[in-house]
């Protein structure tokens, strides 16, 4: 066998050696993890039992049904409080970007905020979500401003220079020429939440948004004071609606003194009698009750209260004499005022005067020791003097008291911790602002001291002192200059926004005339300034705030204004824009005496008083923007409860003889005439002006006699003459009494006749206003009968051809309200007053109105028409039961 060298056995490899193990690791034992230690509960803690840590509730807690709290450790605490700053300067960052990118008109905006007081967070989400919200939004919306009824636009005659109203910051805002961004910075007296305040919201808010914030108000309870409710709530807003509407006028007690001691329970201060008369002067603020002003309904909370109060009062007088007592008796007279029962307020205030001599309140009150009473007599004392005053210069009689005080009044700015401060929040607001109530009642103290002057120097002069010199109303004139242009920041012009700073600048003119001696051109020039600044802050005084916020003062103004416009309205110099505007004014003034009537009575009465005085076509106008509708049965209500003695402005020179004016007496002279024979001649052509309302360009005849034989008058005779009075004998009047008083006749306008002139317009009225039967009512035989002829001393021959005859015309029914117009063919010479018919006569026998009659043919198709009109009026009527 051969060998192979293949099969030689091959050596084995070199095997390397293998690499050294790593060295084995020992791993330390493993300790039981430990879990932290959570606190536990305060009650588990207390109860001590094993807390299970749970939040917000642990098992103990969820077991036995008991409030489950942590106490934070002082490790999360400090990491809360750095997570905010953090967050904080994060939104602090953001905010400066925004600033930096945003636009100009948005960036303005988020700084106006920032100025205001707004949290920048809430700033942030108001930029990043303002759609969103702004859609989702269901807060009211508070930044409002009214429109003027009839005519939305402010009269031309009030946008003139000089008129400082229309800088005003108010006017501003509403007009939309600006607002006030970035706030007004004013200083009041005893701020103590800041010394300047950045007060925006007045201007963009209406008063009646704001409420009043004021730490005592809340605590308030109505059970201590008060026997008439105990309804906390209603207490409180009572409370606040007396401060805000009524205490700056009434400024005869301290708040701050007042609250403390009511809510303390104490009645140095405070009484159950001035709680309850400041209740009833409250509650005719209280817009819930439709029917607050009817002060003779006794379930009315009003009516309870001020009878509490009528109470309380014959319990304390009949005790010692305190200083809320005489405080009560001024806010009872301005109650019975605004109810239109003055006469029986004026008593209080009589009684306060006495009991005041009693106290030696108008003496120094150095001799006291206590601040508080110091400051309490101090006050009332003026507040007494300024509401006799007050209630002197409206009623136009002489002030019960003619000295003043010994002591000086305070000044906020020399002695700001003397007065109170109100503090009122807006809604959606995060502060409050300032309402200046020690500024508005110093300027008002200043204001009263010219009225005094005014009083005593003007009003109080006698027959043989002779008229006032025109220098006198000058020297007036200067110093209510004066006085305006001296006025606290916070009380002028151009920075006056709430009511009672409205109120204070509303100076009615000292009079129409201009006095013995006047600059006719200078005294006209100063009456036109007068009535521009008055109506313009009426204007804007209802466009931020409406009529609906009841302060009571704005009365006399609407009034004013109102009777101002409708005097023009009857001028024949106007154009048709002009016009126009006066009854814009007529119709505002007329809707803010219907509103504030729902409140107060006299501003009813006044009311109805403004609306007997215009035309029908006014008086059309004023119901369509009124929404009211003559009602017989509430305008006769209105009139048994009408005791005013409130002369309102109709004449040019209330001073002659107020007692014309007074409201009693114009509303029972308003109800006398409504039977009264009324007969208005009006120039041919004149036939767009034939109204009872319009007396301005008419020659008027008006009589409220019923004579017993006919009287004719001769027409160029009776008006061509001076006299406007007269009468005749052989007559009796409407009280039945036979030849006590005679035919008594007044005539109006005889300086507007013309000899020339061609009257041939008539207007009869003899109407009654509240028919106790079917026979006084329109279409019914009259009580007299009127006959108009064309020839003299009533006789039917022609003047221009004594052999012609002329018909002569009738009228003999009771009229409408406004009466009926007739136009004659010809030119009245003269016309006759003759008995009504007996009203048991045949009953076919018809009333004329505008007859035509006489020698010339017998034509009473008139007279059927306006019986067939009343006949078919009773037909529709009864079919419609």
């Amino acid at each position: 066998m051969a060998f192979d060298q293949h099969d030689v056995p091959k050596r084995p490899p070199m095997l390397l050696p293998a690499p050294a193990p790593a060295p084995a690791t020992i791993e330390p034992p493993q300790q039981p993890q430990k879990r932290p230690r959570l606190p536990a509960c305060d009650t588990c803690r207390t109860r001590k039992v094993k807390c299970s840590n749970e939040r917000p509730q642990c098992s103990q807690c969820i077991k036995h049904h008991t409030t489950c709290r942590y106490s934070e450790t002082e490790a999360r605490v400090v990491r809360k409080k750095y997570a905010d700053l953090k967050a904080r300067m994060t939104a602090h960052e953001e905010f400066f970007e925004l600033l930096r990118y945003m636009p100009e008109a948005d960036a303005n905006e988020v700084f106006r905020r920032a100025r205001s007081g707004d949290r920048i967070e809430g700033i942030l989400d108001y930029v990043k979500n303002g759609d969103l919200l702004m859609q989702l939004a269901v807060a009211p919306e508070t930044n409002r401003r009214y429109q003027f009824p009839y005519r939305s636009e402010m009269p031309m005659h009030l946008l003139v220079p000089g008129n400082q109203y229309l800088d005003s910051l108010m006017y501003g805002s509403l007009s939309g020429l600006y607002r006030p961004k970035h706030g007004v910075s004013l200083h009041p007296p005893g701020a103590s939440r800041g010394t300047v305040q950045v007060v925006q919201d007045p201007y963009l808010k209406p008063a009646n948004a704001a409420e009043l914030e004021h730490p005592l108000l809340s605590q308030a309870s109505a059970s201590k004071w008060t026997n008439a409710i105990s309804n906390d709530v209603l207490f409180r807003k009572l409370l606040s609606n007396y401060f805000l509407y009524v205490h700056p006028l009434l400024y005869c007690f301290h708040m701050k003194y007042f609250l403390e001691d009511m809510v303390a329970g104490r009645t140095r201060f405070c009484s159950p009698l001035l709680v309850n008369a400041v209740l009833a002067a409250a509650y005719l603020t209280h817009g819930a009750d439709p029917l607050r002003s009817q002060y003779w309904l006794p379930n009315s909370l009003g009516y309870k209260f001020l009878a509490e109060a009528r109470r309380l009062w014959e319990l304390e007088t009949a005790d010692n004499v305190r200083l809320t007592t005489i405080q009560a008796a001024i806010v009872i007279h301005l109650i019975y005022n605004l109810i239109g029962v003055d006469r029986v307020g004026s008593n209080f205030t009589r009684q306060a005067i006495a009991m005041s001599h009693e106290l030696n309140l108008f003496k120094s009150p150095d001799h006291i020791n206590s601040r508080k009473m110091r400051n309490a007599r101090i006050m009332l004392a003026w507040g007494l003097f300024d509401w006799c005053l007050f209630d002197a210069y409206y009623m136009f009689r002489i002030p019960l008291l003619k000295d003043p005080p010994e002591m000086p009044f305070p000044d906020p700015l020399t002695n700001p911790g003397f007065h109170d401060e109100m503090w009122l929040r807006y809604p959606l607001a995060t502060s409050t602002v300032p309402a200046y109530y020690a500024h508005t009642i110093t300027a008002r103290r200043h204001l009263s001291q010219i009225k005094n002057d005014i009083v005593y120097k003007v009003r109080s002069r006698n027959v043989l002192e002779g008229p006032v010199l025109f220098s006198t109303i000058l020297e007036f004139n200067k110093r209510l200059d004066g006085w305006f242009q001296n006025l606290p920041l916070a009380m002028q012009a151009r920075n006056i926004v709430f009511p009672p700073q409205l109120e204070v600048h509303i100076v009615i003119e000292l009079f129409r005339r201009g006095g013995d001696g006047a600059d006719e051109a200078l005294s006209a020039r100063m009456i036109l300034e007068s009535n521009v600044r008055m109506e313009t802050v009426l204007r804007l005084y209802y466009l931020r705030h409406s009529f609906d916020c009841f302060t009571n003062f704005m009365i006399f103004f609407m009034v004013y204004i109102g009777n101002l416009a409708l005097e023009d309205l009857r001028s024949n110099q106007l154009n048709n824009a002009s016009a126009e505007d006066l009854r814009s004014t007529l119709v505002l003034c007329a809707n803010g005496l219907q509103s504030y009537g729902k409140a107060f009575h006299v501003a009813k009465l006044a009311h109805y008083a403004l609306s007997t005085r215009v035309s029908t076509r006014d008086l059309r106008l004023l119901q369509a923007y009124s929404g009211s509708q003559d009602n017989a049965v509430e305008e006769q209500t209105l009139i048994n409860h009408a005791h005013s003695s409130w002369p309102i402005p109709i004449f040019d020179v209330k001073e002659e003889d107020p007692e014309v004016a007074r409201l009693k007496n114009m509303i029972e002279r308003t109800e006398k005439v409504s039977q009264n024979l009324t007969l208005r001649f009006f120039q041919d052509g004149q036939d767009d002006t034939c109204d009872y309302g319009n007396s301005s360009g008419a020659l008027t005849f008006t009589t409220d006699s019923i004579p017993i034989v006919d009287h004719c008058f001769d027409f160029a005779d009776l008006f061509g003459g001076n006299t406007t009075r007269g009468y005749v004998n052989q007559t009796k009047n409407l009280g039945s009494q036979w030849g006590q008083a005679g035919l008594y006749w007044q005539l109006e306008n005889i300086d507007k006749f013309d000899r020339n002139a061609n009257y041939s317009r008539v207007l009869y009225r003899q109407h009654v206003l509240n028919p106790s039967s079917d026979d006084y009512k329109p279409g019914h035989h009259a009580d007299r009968r009127v006959t108009l002829y064309g020839g003299e001393r009533c006789s039917e021959l022609d003047p221009s051809n004594d052999k012609n005859l002329l018909n002569w015309y009738g009228y003999s029914c009771w009229s409408e309200e406004q009466g009926a117009c007739g136009n004659l063919p010809y030119l009245i010479n003269s016309f006759k007053i003759l008995p009504g018919e007996d009203k048991g006569k045949d009953p076919g026998y018809t009333c004329w109105l505008h007859a035509e009659l006489g020698a010339a043919g017998h034509s009473f198709s008139s007279s059927r028409a306006i019986m067939g009109a009343f006949a078919s009026v009773s037909l529709a009527a009864w079919l419609a039961l």
